[in-house]
């Protein structure tokens, strides 16, 4: 985002504002609140579940799956502290360093973007190994180590930071009482140039890169059925081998679109409000918002719906809880039999 104040703000100026249909602040507070504790929720359960197995934490494939989970349930959390969301008029902007810091870190909504530019590199990342592991599967086991995996998902989340860092410098205190938007210093054109080359960098380069990772999977998947038959040889065998890396490849596949369809909106409305072609409106801002929440709701239940592995280690998770708990488990069944009685 590099045009507004902030995508939760309802009411402050803003260069080039057109309000438009105003969103009543307690539907925005309630559908935010919502969609949060099922992403906190969702995710955390995701994680639980890598967590539990060892054995499913140490595939390269699952090491981005869990992060992407990370990053979903933690901007689940970055949305209940926003000054602009859930908390909306308990920051109070008055003179100073710490409303400076406010203006320039919170109501950017810096850790809330930073977060879903993470999000597609991490994408990215999992996309190239599992591109890697249909074209090149002799060399996978070589190539894909836990430290090339680890270096990959540690790169995606500083550029997802660095990439989102002039949201810092353009969201300023301004006298008045409010924080507001300013370009980058450089003129128009220089300006232009940033913000194209960040659109870019944060959305078509990485969702390009992953289409035609998709692109090479297919061809291998015709090619050579026998390649990825024989690249998981060190866990399964034979068909059960192919059956698990086609799911995790759709798995992945599945989620990219999602993203790209949730993300896209966005990211072309604030470029073209960056370029002077569009003017900033309440209800365009609060749907492309409401649709990046979606995304980190639906992604767990993309996870577990897709792929067979993930739903054996869910019912082994719930087991191991029953087995933990068996009172409680008994005191619940004997509450739902007098219900009925």
């Amino acid at each position: 985002m590099n045009a507004t104040v902030s995508m939760f703000n309802t009411s402050t100026p803003t260069p080039g504002w057109q309000p438009g249909p105003t969103i009543d602040p307690l539907l925005i507070k309630v559908l935010h609140g919502i969609f949060a504790t099922l992403s906190i929720l969702g995710n955390t359960f995701v994680i639980a579940i890598f967590l539990s197995s060892k054995s499913l934490y140490q595939q390269a494939s699952s090491k981005f799956v869990l992060s992407l989970a990370f990053v979903d349930a933690l901007t689940g959390v970055i949305v209940f502290i926003s000054p602009r969301s859930i908390l909306d008029g308990v920051f109070q902007l008055t003179p100073g360093t710490t409303t400076d810091v406010l203006c320039s870190i919170l109501y950017s909504d810096y850790f809330f973007y930073s977060l879903g530019i993470i999000s597609v590199y991490l994408i990215t990342g999992l996309n190239i190994e599992r591109c890697f592991m249909a074209i090149k599967p002799f060399r996978y086991k070589v190539v894909f180590k836990p430290r090339l995996t680890n270096f990959m998902i540690a790169v995606a989340f500083i550029l997802g930071f660095v990439v989102n860092a002039p949201n810092l410098y353009q969201s300023h205190y301004d006298p008045r009482g409010f924080c507001n938007w300013r370009d980058l210093p450089g003129g128009i054109a220089f300006n232009r140039a940033i913000y194209f080359i960040l659109f870019m960098m944060k959305f078509v380069l990485p969702l390009g890169i992953s289409f035609i990772c998709y692109g090479l999977i297919v061809r291998a998947f015709k090619i050579s059925h026998q390649k990825i038959v024989a690249n998981e040889n060190s866990q399964v065998h034979g068909d059960q081998s192919a059956f698990m890396m086609r799911q995790v490849t759709i798995m992945a596949f599945i989620t990219t679109l999602v993203y790209f369809i949730c993300w896209a909106p966005n990211q072309i409305y604030f470029t073209l409000i960056n370029f002077k072609v569009l003017q900033l409106q309440h209800f365009p801002r609060f749907f492309f918002v409401i649709l990046i929440m979606i995304n980190s709701v639906v992604n767990p239940i993309i996870y577990m719906t897709v792929n067979y592995r993930y739903q054996q280690q869910c019912r082994h998770l719930f087991s191991r809880l029953r087995s933990t708990f068996p009172n409680s488990t008994a005191n619940s069944s004997s509450v739902l039999i007098s219900m009925r009685s």
